[in-house]
């Protein structure tokens, strides 16, 4: 066990829980306890929020942020669940209506880079970044093909991982090895990226997604209102990043690179007008916690 894993061993959500302990010394600095996935959104939301208020907490994972506010909500009474918090992605949740807890907002999409990459209607933030590496003699072959792969390779990957969720199913999405999948064309075929996930569980799959409304003609894809749930912002990334290395670029990104890039063009303006800013400054009003925790934007963090 490498020595990263062995101290993750420990993050529990009865050590995560222990730090709320800490709120009853009157040296402990912080007015919140937020409790986060990983290290990546510590740094964003470092950019956000008043780092002298909000003490950020690394969950190791969303089940853990979860837990920790569940095992938070058993023991604290009501009155006094004022200074913990987690902030955590939708993932699916949102389009499944799954109930929320107290003390726990989710992204209004699917996650933050998704919520990020939608916030403009027109996906100017995606396009930018992908125009920045793209050689303009590669690029020709592919004019007009690539955000609309993007998309539609990560929905039909969305939709298998929504029906994996739904049914609980054991299916495998580590390392997924895009050579496979695209052609030297930028072209994919649907149903044989289905049958390869999917295996036996290809029918019952076609009749999962002709039930939910989610098989749709592929030039449509763009346009649903339910994109933004089903697409998985690390799968748009990894398929940026392949393309730009297979297709499009001498300069590939890596994927810490290009997912830094797309969080650094979020601006405070942005933040405010999403739902879950919304609620997050509503919960901060009921709570007793300054509304200027959320300052501006200036991404030292990164």
């Amino acid at each position: 066990m490498s020595g990263r894993k062995f101290l993750q061993s420990f993050v529990t959500p009865n050590t995560l829980a222990g730090l709320y302990s800490q709120l009853s010394y009157s040296t402990f600095p912080y007015q919140l306890i937020l409790y986060l996935e990983g290290e990546s959104d510590i740094k964003f939301y470092q950019n956000h929020l008043d780092i002298n208020k909000v003490k950020f907490v690394n969950s190791n994972g969303k089940p853990n942020a979860k837990a920790v506010i569940n095992k938070l909500n058993s023991i604290v009474s009501e009155k006094k669940r004022k200074s913990y918090l987690a902030l955590v992605d939708s993932d699916f949740e949102n389009l499944l209506n799954t109930p929320t807890v107290p003390n726990l907002i989710r992204t209004d999409c699917h996650d933050l880079e998704v919520q990020i990459i939608f916030s403009n209607p027109t996906l100017d933030k995606l396009r930018k970044l992908l125009t920045s590496y793209i050689d303009a003699n590669k690029y020709a072959k592919f004019q007009g093909k690539v955000i609309p792969t993007i998309f539609l390779l990560s929905y039909n990957i969305g939709l298998i991982k929504l029906y994996s969720a739904t049914y609980n199913r054991s299916i495998c999405f580590k390392e997924i090895d895009y050579s496979n999948i695209l052609d030297k064309d930028m072209n994919f075929d649907k149903e044989n990226l289905y049958k390869v996930f999917l295996g036996t569980y290809y029918q019952n799959f076609l009749g999962f997604i002709d039930r939910n409304g989610y098989n749709t003609q592929d030039k449509e894809i763009i346009n649903l209102l339910s994109i933004n749930q089903i697409c998985n912002g690390h799968d748009i990334i990894n398929i940026s990043v392949f393309i730009l290395e297979n297709y499009l670029s001498n300069n590939k990104p890596t994927f810490k690179e290009f997912e830094q890039a797309i969080r650094i063009q979020f601006s405070k303006e942005e933040l405010e007008k999403t739902n879950f800013c919304i609620e997050l400054l509503e919960w901060f009003t009921g709570n007793g916690i300054d509304r200027d925790v959320i300052t501006n934007e200036h991404y030292q963090y990164l």
